[in-house]
């Protein structure tokens, strides 16, 4: 197998176990829907008010942030980011959430070397990574949920190898069934247990498209814009 073949089999495992990361932070019980945009749905676009409310239930929870103050320069064009919740959204969301009021590109971040890759931009007291397989329902129109997550929220348990194991059989390797040796196979195994820890430390943001007082996830729900 060639170096490039190495590299997108082991992308390819790396989305499936974001996936999987993915469904379990859907399953977060703590919920709530935007409700201060300007489409008229219900949930609505995301807006600062609908984030804010997620920051403040998060810390009323005792939620910890994940980054530090990034403190600003003098260089032209930036400013300082404040301590920060992460939050993960679908890349469909991307102009709404730079249309944001409180939105700040990861591009006038004061320090470039703070940006982690994936990260578009912060609001207020969250910095947002993006996905291209982000939680989505199959409603039209389609409703968003944007998980807003504390330190410790959830946590990932290898059984096996971190980077999982692969499997090469060659042509000819199904016997009787490719005779002429016309196929061969590639294949991947990863063990590993996603789990919500402290579910109120992070919260689903439904978003649309057109109870316990220790959890640190919150999933805030909306439509696109």
């Amino acid at each position: 197998m060639t170096e490039s073949n190495r590299v997108v089999l082991a992308q390819n495992l790396a989305q499936t176990m974001d996936e999987v990361t993915r469904d379990v932070l859907a399953s977060t019980s703590s919920v709530l829907q935007c409700t201060s945009g300007t489409n008229g749905q219900t949930p609505t676009e995301l807006t600062k008010t609908d984030i804010d409310v997620v920051i403040k239930t998060l810390l009323g929870n005792d939620a910890e942030m994940i980054s530090s103050v990034i403190s600003g320069t003098d260089a032209f064009s930036t400013a300082a980011v404040r301590p920060a919740f992460f939050g993960y959204l679908d890349t469909d969301l991307l102009d709404d959430l730079e249309a944001v009021s409180s939105f700040l590109s990861s591009a006038n971040y004061p320090n470039a070397t703070r940006v982690l890759e994936d990260e578009w931009g912060s609001t207020s007291n969250v910095r947002w990574l993006y996905t291209s397989i982000g939680s989505v329902s199959s409603a039209s129109p389609a409703v968003y949920n944007n998980f807003i997550v504390g330190k410790e929220s959830y946590a990932v348990v290898h059984l096996g190898s971190e980077s999982g194991e692969f499997y090469i059989e060659p042509l000819g390797s199904a016997g009787a069934a490719d005779p002429l040796h016309q196929r061969g196979s590639v294949g991947k195994v990863s063990a590993h247990v996603k789990l919500n820890l402290i579910d109120s430390e992070a919260y689903g943001d439904s978003y649309g498209d057109g109870g316990e007082p220790e959890w640190d996830v919150e999933r805030l729900s909306g439509l696109a814009a």
